[in-house]
C-alpha cells in the first residue's frame, strides 16, 4: 500500500483502515494475509543510520515516482490448514 506522504497522519489512518477491510475480505475468501514489515523497516533503518539506501532504492524502483510504501505484504491461498487460535470468553478479557 502506497501513499503520496508517509508522515501524513490522515493518509497513514486511512492505509490502516483500507488493510483492516482488505484483510477481512481477503479471510472470507479463503485467503492467507499477513504484514511484512522487515522491507519498510530497512528503509526506515538506512535513513536513520545514513546507510547506502539499497532498500529504498529497490524499492522505489517498483513505484511511479512520487509514491511512498506505507504497508506491505503478501497475500494468497494456504498450502496448509491453520491451527485454530486459542480464544478466551469475552467475559474473561472485557473490563467493566
Amino acid at each position: 500500500m502506497v501513499v503520496r506522504d508517509p508522515l501524513d497522519r490522515v493518509q497513514r489512518l486511512e492505509v490502516g483502515r483500507s488493510w483492516q477491510r482488505l484483510h477481512l475480505a481477503a479471510t472470507v475468501a479463503g485467503l492467507g494475509v499477513q504484514p511484512l514489515c522487515q522491507v519498510l523497516e530497512r528503509i526506515d533503518r538506512e535513513v536513520s543510520a545514513g546507510l547506502p539506501p539499497q532498500f529504498g532504492v529497490a524499492m522505489s524502483a517498483l513505484l511511479r515516482p512520487g509514491w511512498s510504501p506505507i504497508m506491505t505484504f503478501r497475500i494468497g491461498h494456504p498450502t496448509a490448514d491453520a491451527l485454530r487460535s486459542p480464544r478466551r470468553p469475552a467475559v474473561d478479557v472485557v473490563l467493566r
